[in-house]
């Protein structure tokens, strides 16, 4: 039996081809390429992938995402039992 580490772990930040496993092409160029100083550009984008009224767009929200992805994915692949 394997057991948990007693602390978080630091998640990597998962890479273009980790996120498309799970989400689509075009959901993830979108991710990449949106900021607030380009927002005009992607409203129809926006409303196809519901970002912009509860989900904002911040500077860094690509990176954000890869480390969010990167500590489901890290999570998933560690076979963990608690104690």
């Amino acid at each position: 039996m394997r057991v948990c580490p007693p602390r978080p772990q630091r998640p990597h930040p998962a890479v273009y081809e980790e996120m498309t496993r799970y989400h689509s092409d075009d959901y993830i160029r979108f991710l990449r390429t949106i900021r607030p100083d380009n927002i005009n550009e992607y409203t129809k984008q926006m409303q196809r992938f519901n970002v912009g009224e509860d989900c904002p767009v911040f500077d860094g929200m690509y990176e954000f995402c890869q480390l969010s992805s990167g500590g489901s994915i890290g999570t998933t692949n560690e076979s963990c039992t608690l104690t």
